[in-house]
């Protein structure tokens, strides 16, 4: 179960990095930044407190995240955070000072939840306003392996476990905005 795991969270990047690289899509430095250092903080406080549970769960999608940032860079997006990505930033940077201040890595943890769902409520209004900005393929495939982290790591506890509830969570709430989109009208009307 950890290499299907391990192997969705690589693949769910498979359909951004083709957009990508065809020039489609230009991704955002600062958003990916935002995501990739809450989810190393959280992967760092996880293993500090002795899980693998985060690591087998999100370790590649935050490999994925690192060569996002290095492509967009190189394609010469600068780092220009909105005002919600700043908002990250700081929740990310009081994540750490938290942790070193209670001791508690959990608390690092905790406070990534937060940063977390800001950034899934900033891609859902974004979805809402752009509903082609999303892939479904993307994020289905992140709810079938977020679905099968939580199932399998149900041993967990606390924040380990909400944090895998969280990110599954998250994608199903993506995925089921997609689906709405797609297959109701965008007068919110059925039938003929």
């Amino acid at each position: 179960m950890k290499a299907t795991i391990i192997f969705l969270g690589f693949a769910q990047y498979i359909p951004y990095f083709i957009s990508m690289f065809r020039g489609r899509t230009r991704p955002s430095v600062s958003g990916w930044l935002c995501f990739a250092l809450s989810l190393f903080v959280t992967l760092v406080a996880s293993l500090f407190m002795g899980s693998i549970s985060i690591l087998v769960s999100c370790g590649m999608g935050l490999l994925c995240q690192i060569f996002i940032i290095i492509a967009g860079v190189r394609q010469g997006v600068a780092f220009m955070p909105s005002r919600m990505e700043i908002f990250v930033l700081w929740m990310v940077a009081f994540s750490g000072v938290a942790w070193f201040a209670s001791g508690d890595a959990s608390v690092a943890i905790y406070v990534n939840l937060i940063a977390e769902v800001a950034g899934t409520f900033f891609i859902f209004l974004k979805t809402l306003r752009h509903p082609m900005s999303e892939a479904l393929l993307t994020w289905g495939m992140g709810l079938l392996g977020s679905g099968l982290a939580v199932i399998h790591f149900n041993d967990e506890t606390g924040a380990h476990y909400a944090y895998l509830l969280n990110v599954f969570l998250s994608n199903l709430l993506i995925v089921g905005l997609l689906l709405y989109q797609r297959f109701v009208p965008a007068d919110g009307k059925r039938g003929p």
